[in-house]
């Protein structure tokens, strides 16, 4: 085989394997916006949701040699006391989704590993159609926790 054609060929699947991250600029209202609409398509909301930070990662290029995988990160706020609505009827994690994951630039509001336990995640599938990932509820605060990725 031709050396050129060797190093292209080479070049061409190193960048198909490249990642980002996509963090959507909107205004905290739009990104609101976004869940919600999100989530309806699947279910009725179980509360009011106070605010969301999110963030998408994308590893390949799509359309491009090899395969582009997401993973989303979600935290959803809301009270307290209505929390418990949000687990309701839900199974554990599909497909044995139960590592700590956390997105590869440090965002603030995203779950500390020290204070994961993967004895209480739920199954994504009932909010967001997928069956990868996991939902952690921290009660106290009223935070949602949500990953969910492609394979």
């Amino acid at each position: 085989m031709n050396i050129k054609l060797l190093l292209l060929l080479v070049s061409i699947l190193f960048y198909g394997c490249s990642e980002s991250t996509n963090d959507l600029p909107r205004t905290p209202e739009e990104k609101l916006q976004v869940i919600k609409r999100l989530i309806e398509r699947n279910i009725n909301l179980p509360s009011e949701i106070i605010s969301v930070n999110y963030i998408e990662e994308v590893q390949g290029q799509g359309g491009d040699l090899g395969p582009t995988d997401f993973k989303f990160y979600l935290r959803i706020e809301v009270k307290p006391n209505v929390i418990k609505h949000w687990c309701k009827g839900l199974n554990r994690p599909y497909n044995n989704s139960t590592r700590y994951s956390e997105p590869k630039s440090s965002q603030s509001w995203w779950l500390k590993e020290s204070s994961f336990s993967n004895t209480m995640l739920y199954e994504t599938k009932s909010y967001f159609n997928s069956y990868n990932g996991w939902i952690y509820l921290d009660k106290k605060q009223g935070f949602i926790y949500v990953y969910t990725f492609t394979t």
